[in-house]
């Protein structure tokens, strides 16, 4: 038995009671005695001092110093699954939220959150409301607080403040990941990983397809030569060879499973097997081969044989196209995390229980190293059947839709660039409505590689259902949870300025991620269309890049309609440059560039060779709104530049590069 616990009014707690649930009792019932007290449930009248009801410290801690109690709402605004079957929580059809707590007293209670609804967020505050005032309202509200709580399954944290805090990133942790992935350690789930990680590996692929061209070349000699005084060994090394192709196909079926390895139903399945049977008939031969040349030596009808079967040997280079082709899948997608469950072997992770990222479905050449659309199909129709829906994000390539019923939205952005705002809203919209149309309803989103786009869009939507309240930390575990830490330390997600990690995509799309919460906290508003007249480029810290003077750059800005302006510091041409070489910094004035509204692209490009090109192949670039330009001015550090953020670059861009944009 365990200690009795007591609440703060010396009542026990209930057994698996929630113990916030017990705190807002003690509380409903201390208003109850305070309302019975004075007789009025207007009356602002109480105890001298918060302990005189012997409230938690918390609470007295915050009554004491005369601050109001505040209660916060755990419900979502915009809930991406349902409740129960129900949709209790808010009709995103007609662009209502959910309803407040407390709002409507006598609204259905909903008994329990269920475990698909992913979403929590403290964004829908109810106004300040004092402990000791209209008191019987109170009492209700906390009443029902508490019984929310006892029927929900995750801990809280009742702060100071009096809210309930669900968003650590320790509680978005715990959302269930059905691929399952491996737990580092001597355990069977990641031995079974690592051996079918290592068999899988291209060193090993290439490494067994050389050995079974030189064993072939062995079975060719052997019966050109037959009775030479070579037979003997020729015939222990191919059967050294037999030996190490039955472990390399067993250790494949122990990584695999043998459950799917063998499963008709797999795109592979017939190579597999053939490769199973063959390894294993020539295995048979080698050995007969082997014990036949010891007993008899007379050159018999059946040492021929046996050789001649080992040439089903040069079958097994035919299944060796499909092992290869998993493995340059494997060094293409680095160290993203893959599914690897029910037989699938695919670039694709489930961030919530509910939106899956993934790379592009290909076909043709391209499905050499990405996913083959086949198998995307199949494991969509398998393990969500007409229950998915799939955004690509791709501007450059789309594909048959009938892979997978129709169920695909196009959204098109460009690659390494940034969506529209309105894109984005757009997106959440559609999302949300999808995911609450069923509560096994599940989205996927792409875009080629299923980590820049993807990542910005899946960001912004756990942004929008709450799940995370700030850009940078849904920006954070979309790559914690987009990486596979059990084949490398590289960071895939969507570059945070705060966060500089090697290979990741661009400051931009993590600047959009910002954007899109200040719209979600602003009522879905797009920001004003603000006109902004950019007079002046300062680039600072330039000593190590080119010239060192900024001379052998050019500027090109533009807008979503194309490019705008151009001007060149060679030739002067629209523009003024000049460099000091005191402050190390450049300035560029620009003389005929147009007013600019919305979203702006700038590119910088150097002429100097020992400057490297990235992504959309100039020294760098960076997008931004100019609805969100404050004081006339932008400042971007090299963390936040498109290109110079990623390490590979910081011998050229020093951590002193920066770029100011000054506003007219």
């Amino acid at each position: 038995m365990g200690k009795e616990v007591k609440s703060a009014n010396g009542t026990a707690v209930p057994s698996g009671a929630h113990p916030q649930s017990t705190v807002l009792k003690d509380l409903a019932h201390n208003n109850d005695i305070l309302y019975r007290s004075h007789g009025s449930s207007d009356s602002r009248d109480g105890p001298r001092t918060p302990t005189d009801l012997h409230l938690p410290s918390p609470v007295a801690r915050r009554l004491s110093t005369g601050a109001p109690l505040t209660v916060q709402n755990t419900f979502p605004r915009r809930c991406s699954s349902y409740c129960n079957g129900s949709q209790e929580h808010g009709d995103t059809a007609n662009g209502q939220h959910g309803a407040r707590l407390g709002e409507d007293l006598s609204a259905p209670k909903p008994r329990r959150v269920s475990s698909c609804c992913n979403v929590t967020e403290e964004h829908n505050v109810l106004p300040d409301q004092p402990y000791r005032g209209n008191a019987k309202k109170i009492s209700e509200l906390l009443g029902r607080a508490s019984e929310y709580l006892d029927f929900t399954e995750e801990d809280a944290y009742f702060g100071d403040g009096g809210g309930f805090d669900f968003s650590t990133i320790e509680y978005k942790s715990r959302i269930a990941d059905p691929s399952r992935p491996p737990q580092k350690g001597c355990n069977f789930h990641y031995i079974r990983w690592k051996v079918r990680r290592t068999v899988e590996h291209l060193a090993v692929r290439l490494f067994v397809l050389v050995l079974i061209l030189i064993d072939i070349s062995i079975v060719i000699v052997d019966l050109t030569n037959f009775k030479s005084h070579l037979d003997h060994k020729l015939a222990i090394i191919s059967f050294a060879f037999s030996c190490f192709f039955l472990l390399e196909v067993s250790l494949r079926i122990f990584g695999v499973g043998p459950k799917y390895f063998f499963n008709f139903t797999r795109h592979n399945a017939w190579w597999n097997i053939l490769d199973f049977a063959v390894v294993v008939v020539t295995f048979i031969t080698s050995l007969l081969d082997l014990t036949v040349e010891n007993l008899a030596t007379d050159g018999s009808k059946l040492v021929v044989s046996l050789r001649i079967i080992r040439v089903m040997r040069l079958l097994r280079i035919c299944a060796q196209q499909d092992h290869l082709k998993t493995a340059a899948r494997q060094i293409i997608s680095e160290n993203k995390r893959r599914y690897q469950e029910h037989g699938f072997d695919l670039d694709l992770c489930y961030v919530t229980e509910r939106v899956i990222a993934m790379s592009f479905p290909s076909s043709g050449k391209m499905s050499v190293y990405r996913n083959p659309i086949a198998e995307v199909s199949r494991f969509f129709n398998t393990q969500h059947k007409g229950k998915y829906m799939l955004y690509n994000l791709c501007s450059e390539r789309t594909y048959d839709a009938s892979y997978f019923e129709g169920r695909v939205q196009h959204v098109k952005i460009d690659d390494h660039n940034v969506p529209t705002l309105q894109q984005m809203l757009d997106f959440t919209t559609s999302v949300i409505n999808w995911l609450n149309a069923d509560a096994e309803n599940v989205v996927a989103v792409h875009c080629k590689g299923g980590k820049g786009r993807t990542g910005t869009m899946i960001c912004i939507y756990m942004v929008e259902t709450g799940l995370f309240s700030t850009a940078g930390e849904s920006l954070d575990y979309f790559g914690s949870r987009r990486t596979d830490l059990n084949v490398g330390g590289k960071f895939q997600g969507v570059e945070t300025p705060s966060q500089v990690r090697p290979g990741v995509e661009t400051p931009s799309q993590s600047r959009y991620v910002g954007y899109y919460e200040w719209m979600k906290n602003n009522r879905h508003h797009l920001p004003p269309e603000t006109p902004r007249l950019l007079t002046q480029l300062r680039l600072s810290g330039l000593s190590t890049v080119g010239r060192g003077d900024g001379g052998d750059f050019s500027v090109v800005v533009s807008s979503r309609a194309g490019r705008l302006f151009e001007a060149s510091c060679a030739t002067g041409r629209g523009c003024i440059h000049a460099y000091d070489k005191s402050s190390d910094e450049a300035t560029i004035t620009l003389t005929d560039c147009p007013v600019l509204t919305g979203d702006v692209q700038i590119k910088f490009k150097c002429s100097s060779r020992n400057v490297p090109r990235g992504y959309e192949n100039v020294a760098f670039y960076f997008w931004f709104h100019t609805g969100f330009i404050t004081n006339s001015r932008l400042t971007l550090m090299r963390e936040d530049l498109d290109n110079p953020h990623k390490p590979n670059t910081w011998d050229v861009y020093t951590d002193k590069f920066c770029v100011e944009c000054t506003f007219g």
